[in-house]
């Protein structure tokens, strides 16, 4: 297909190229977004997947909890005491009375491992999710902004003068 004749000189005729929408400037800065973010995206994306390894492999709150129940047999605590400490109930004043004030420590010591042990798990997963969430967001947003520096369009130019016309 011969191309269209330039309207400006006369003499040129106008081929179709393919050119940056916006100025060299903003392409350089859309590229300077896109690269990054691509990696940012990968990165997000790795740290998700490694924090839902990561929670599912961690030591289980149950070893803690076993060491938690060893402690207090040893130190002579009764059972039904030890056993409520390890479902993670709240152990009152009263049935504590019987205990030395070592004793009675030792108890509230091994609540708060008990909670502990079953909290900072859950804990960790939702801030290294919430972490990866935003990182993915964040890049996804920078990369959107740099394609759209970085788009080209369709023109007809003319290769004698440079006259450009958009080609639709």
């Amino acid at each position: 297909m011969p191309g269209v004749p330039c309207q400006i000189c006369v003499q040129g005729v106008m081929t179709r190229k393919r050119v940056y929408r916006m100025s060299g400037p903003a392409v350089v800065i859309g590229f300077i977004l896109l690269v990054p973010s691509i990696l940012g995206i990968l990165f997000g994306g790795l740290t998700m997947l490694f924090t839902i390894i990561g929670s599912s492999a961690a030591p289980t709150a149950d070893s803690q909890i076993q060491q938690v129940k060893s402690q207090l047999v040893s130190l002579g605590i009764p059972s039904e005491i030890v056993e409520d400490v390890a479902a993670g109930k709240r152990i009152s004043e009263t049935r504590l009375a019987n205990l030395t004030p070592d004793q009675r420590m030792q108890v509230r010591a091994a609540e708060l491992k008990v909670s502990t042990a079953k909290a900072v798990p859950g804990l960790a997963a939702c801030c290294g999710g919430g972490f990866s969430v935003m990182i993915i967001i964040g890049s996804f947003v920078g990369g959107l902004l740099g394609w759209l520096l970085i788009m080209r369009k369709t023109v007809l130019q003319c290769f004698r003068c440079g006259a450009v016309v958009a080609a639709s």
